[in-house]
């Protein structure tokens, strides 16, 4: 059934049969015309009937569309599927409509008493537009429960007497909107001037924190006004980019009608690398910490760690903290203490606790029932356990055989390495190709032979792990410095990896962090942005 469009309105709705649940977005053909359908939604042109808004992308490009066009917003068959409680996510529909009314300088009628998930009050209310001082004063009389949503609208506007009628908590979100506003330095100096500050709006959840945090800083958890002009049009990249975002305060996960605005600035460079390697200050200065976070995760720093991270992990953050886990024992203790439930995040995470347990000759983690994805491949490595604790960890744990055989071999453990009689494997042989020891080769080749049927184990397939984990080169290191570093610099190469089938090669963000400013100058001079450190101090 297809929704009757005035003629002021161009194009028409898509007409659908109703279909039942919500509906993935799908791959390839089917992907690519929900993309094309979404794009006179979000430019405000056509009305979606109830089937296409079984679609999540649909559902973000009427959102959209109603943020950003007031005429649109007002339509009857728009306002209809706000107020419709059967259509799926009419709730986020109406919190748009309200959104772009109090942006329109309407103060609208909203019968809820407080704002919930499922409420019609909106969280954002100062993008894609500004209401009027006055509009902002109204709304915040009228309904005191967004008193904190007009405190942050003052600090994008600037209005300095307004926040200051509002009498609100200094809070941190509000800080750190005025100090990236041009007109908001005012709100910002008389908040940091209040000898307490705290958290009480929450970007990544859209709320208002309950009770409101105290002795809160300033940690880049905001999402700034001036972050939120970046738009990706529907595509596949868009997709990435909704999936990955932990900031969605406009509940449109950042879509447009085309490509546009720049990605939050995420680089590091010479002025402010000293947050990379200094104790981090009580409040951050204006910068996105997500190299921070993958950073302090690699390291395992976990006080650094545990006041940086998100809720949901960045990019990149896990291959991290599974490396951070094994070289550092109180970070692999302190996410013991975090893991829960039984997804492949858990079995990450608890196989390398598990790793870094054994290696300082911990088995007291160890149950009967263990489930084997809990059970981690490399055991040996930044750390060599005693001969001790293999032996009683085979008793224990009698499926450990192989990997139990690749640690005897690197730890040149050769009597235990004989009781084991592993069946030989690439990755024995090839860790038997690093040692010194002869006895490891000879024996596997020789038993390898010996074998009822001679297996090609070159090309066999192999678990990535399994045979990362001899690499002799288990730290890279780079040559090339660039003038500014960011969290895409994190490399985990093309395939496979010793921390559990990963390898985050942060070798460009260290040599960043080490060289001199003199060198780092001469990358910012040069024409691509980069030099080799050593053909700078080599003589001619």
């Amino acid at each position: 059934m297809e929704t009757e469009i005035p003629t002021h309105v161009t194009g028409r709705a898509y007409g659908a049969e109703e279909v039942d649940g919500p509906q993935p977005w799908g791959h390839s053909a089917e992907a690519s015309s929900l993309d094309v359908k979404c794009l006179p939604i979000i430019r405000g042109e056509v009305v979606p009937d109830r089937a296409l808004l079984q679609h999540d992308m649909a559902q973000l490009s009427f959102i959209h569309g109603i943020r950003h066009h007031e005429d649109y917003a007002n339509l009857p068959e728009v306002v209809a599927l706000c107020k419709d409680g059967r259509v799926p996510g009419s709730a986020a529909f109406t919190r748009a409509r309200n959104a772009r009314q109090i942006m329109s300088n309407i103060v609208p009628e909203i019968l809820a008493l407080e704002p919930s998930s499922n409420s019609p009050f909106p969280y954002c209310i100062w993008y894609p537009e500004l209401a009027t001082e006055d509009t902002y004063r109204q709304l915040a009389a009228r309904y005191p429960c967004l008193k904190y949503q007009v405190g942050r609208a003052c600090a994008v506007a600037g209005y300095t007497s307004l926040y200051k009628e509002l009498d609100l908590l200094p809070d941190v979100s509000i800080a750190e909107e005025a100090r990236a506003s041009p007109k908001g330095n005012g709100i910002f100096e008389y908040i940091m001037g209040q000898p307490l500050r705290y958290a009480v709006l929450d970007d990544y959840t859209r709320t208002i924190r309950q009770p409101p945090v105290p002795r809160a800083s300033l940690n880049d958890d905001t999402a700034l006004a001036s972050t939120l002009s970046w738009r990706t049009a529907p595509s596949r990249s868009f997709r990435k980019r909704y999936y990955t975002a932990y900031f969605d305060i406009t509940e449109d996960g950042g879509i447009g009608h085309v490509d546009e605005g720049s990605r939050p600035n995420d680089e590091f460079t010479v002025s402010n690398r000293w947050l990379l390697y200094s104790p981090l200050p009580t409040d951050l200065p204006q910068v996105n910490k997500n190299l921070l976070i993958l950073m302090a995760a690699h390291q395992g720093n976990v006080d650094r760690y545990a006041r940086l991270k998100r809720p949901q992990m960045v990019e990149n953050e896990m291959m991290c903290v599974v490396r951070g886990i094994y070289h550092s024992s109180p970070f692999a203790k302190w996410w013991s203490s975090q893991i829960q439930g039984k997804g492949l995040e858990t079995f990450e995470l608890a196989s390398a606790a598990h790793a870094r347990f054994i290696m300082m000759n911990d088995l007291s983690w160890h149950t009967p029932d263990i489930d084997e994805s809990f059970l981690p491949y490399m055991i040996w490595y930044p750390v060599k356990p005693w001969e001790i604790t293999l032996r009683a960890l085979f008793k224990l744990e009698p499926r450990m055989r192989h990997q139990i055989a690749h640690a005897t071999i690197a730890c040149n453990y050769q009597a235990f390495y004989d009781e084991l009689k592993a069946e030989p494997t690439e990755a024995l042989l090839r860790e038997a190709s690093y040692s010194w020891n002869a006895h490891y080769t000879a024996d596997l080749e020789a038993r390898r032979h010996e074998m009822p049927t001679t297996r090609d184990y070159s090309q066999e397939p192999l678990d990535a792990w399994d045979t990362a984990a001899p690499d002799w080169q288990k730290e890279p290191t780079t040559v090339i410095l660039f003038r500014a570093v960011g969290p895409d610099f994190i490399d985990h190469g093309n395939t496979g990896g010793l921390y559990q089938g990963t390898q985050p090669d942060v070798s460009t963000v260290n040599l960043f962090m080490c060289c001199s400013e003199e060198f780092i100058r001469k990358a910012e001079l040069d024409e691509y942005g980069s030099i080799d450190v050593i053909n700078e101090v080599e003589p001619e």
